[in-house]
């Protein structure tokens, strides 16, 4: 079964600071957590990505706050994923935001389990709205990646129906 959880939710000042974006991306894209390189990205370049980022958000002067969303998506030993696999699903997660948003994505292999993690800018390319993060937007995309993994044969849950 596939896992999608939001991470930093209710913890005040997580990805709020100046260095956020660096650091997180800088996370993400560990070459020993991703030895594979299997890294995807729309709207920013992997490489600069965490600059191109801030970029938009101070473009439209909303540099303050929570600067991203970090979220993984992890598969269990049963769903018997392969990297190409895991990337693919990945990919058609990050779709899902990128006409809006920057986001970069990475699939981890450096534990038991193959693991994806997305950062997606909090402030929209389009028109420097932030993220809003409602509980509509959340279960629209749950329900959109339910529709993927069941293409791929995966059941697939969030961590907390309640979390947004």
């Amino acid at each position: 079964m596939a896992v999608y959880k939001v991470n930093g939710k209710g913890q005040n000042g997580k990805y709020s600071d100046d260095y956020a974006l660096r650091d997180v991306i800088g996370y993400i894209v560990r070459d020993y957590k991703t030895p594979h390189c299997y890294i995807g990205a729309y709207g920013v370049r992997p490489e600069y990505a965490a600059m191109q980022m801030e970029y938009v958000a101070r473009a439209y002067n909303n540099y303050t706050g929570i600067r991203l969303r970090h979220s993984e998506l992890s598969f269990s030993h049963e769903d018997y994923v392969n990297l190409e696999t895991a990337y693919q699903i990945a990919d058609a997660a990050a779709r899902f935001y990128a006409d809006r948003y920057q986001i970069i994505f990475s699939i981890h292999e450096d534990t038991d389990h193959i693991h994806a993690h997305f950062v997606m800018n909090q402030v929209s390319y389009v028109d420097g709205h932030k993220y809003s993060g409602n509980r509509k937007e959340y279960f629209e995309f749950i329900n959109y990646m339910r529709n993927v993994c069941r293409q791929y044969g995966i059941k697939f849950q969030s961590v907390s129906d309640d979390n947004n």
